[in-house]
């Protein structure tokens, strides 16, 4: 376990080491902290931006618990889209976003996946139980203890009453594109990722996906962080979510209203 002193030092060494990688990019460029699930679409969107009105933007992608802490010790991160709104409470609770900038962009959903070159003996009727209980090997998903995907995996295995039989056998990765990953390549038979992010994938096949009710809505949230809130800030805060926007999300599998 570490202490708090140790982990102070290493917050900072990370703050130090985005200070370093970030002087060289333009100081007009704009960075945004996004959980990493959304990685492929924002940068489509930040194309478009970026051809309407000649600002950069530089995507930074992550847990979503990863990149609150690092805002919180200083990284220069213009907008934070989270995959869950528990870190940006806690971002709030630290007063490290602007008032009332806290709006939600679109929604996912939690899906069981396998590599597309395995084979399942199970009907292909069976439910998450089965396609669980009858593989002896490790589970991939997100680290619950800090990534979105993760936490929200661990209640849909709880609903299920899956949790005990998976936990002491579970693969916990950084992020939900680490978990895909693994399976991409087949180091482990199943995981637990984002619908968009199998959709994405031409290595996964999609066995089950998890009733919304066994889990809280994967709901993201966009927010504009207090130190660098600019007006450049707000004007790709206000693109993300306009109507021009979210004909990407929709495209890419992401639910918006």
């Amino acid at each position: 376990m570490l202490s708090q002193g140790i982990r102070g030092r290493l917050f900072l060494c990370l703050w130090l080491t985005i200070g370093v990688t970030t002087t060289t990019a333009n100081a007009s460029d704009l960075l945004v902290f996004a959980a990493a699930s959304t990685t492929d679409t924002l940068e489509e969107v930040f194309k478009k931006f970026t051809l309407r009105t000649g600002l950069k933007i530089r995507g930074s992608y992550a847990s979503s618990g990863a990149l609150a802490r690092q805002i919180e010790f200083g990284a220069p991160a213009n907008l934070f889209l989270s995959a869950t709104p528990l870190w940006v409470d806690w971002a709030k609770s630290k007063k490290l976003l602007s008032n009332n900038s806290d709006k939600e962009i679109f929604q996912n959903s939690l899906v069981l996946v396998t590599n597309n070159t395995q084979r399942h003996s199970t009907p292909a009727g069976s439910n998450i139980q089965k396609y669980l209980s009858q593989s002896n090997g490790r589970l991939a998903m997100g680290d619950p203890g800090h990534v979105p995907a993760g936490v929200y995996a661990k209640i849909a295995l709880q609903s299920l009453g899956m949790w005990k039989f998976v936990v002491n056998r579970t693969a916990r990765l950084p992020d939900v594109r680490a978990t895909l990953r693994i399976i991409e390549r087949g180091e482990l038979k199943l995981g637990i990722v984002y619908h968009t992010d199998a959709l994405m994938s031409e290595n996964v096949k999609i066995l089950k996906t998890f009733p919304q009710d066994t889990h809280p809505p994967i709901s993201y949230i966009l927010s504009r962080v207090r130190e660098f809130d600019t007006a450049a800030t707000k004007r790709l805060y206000e693109f993300l979510l306009s109507p021009a926007a979210k004909l990407v999300y929709r495209k890419d599998g992401f639910l918006t209203d």
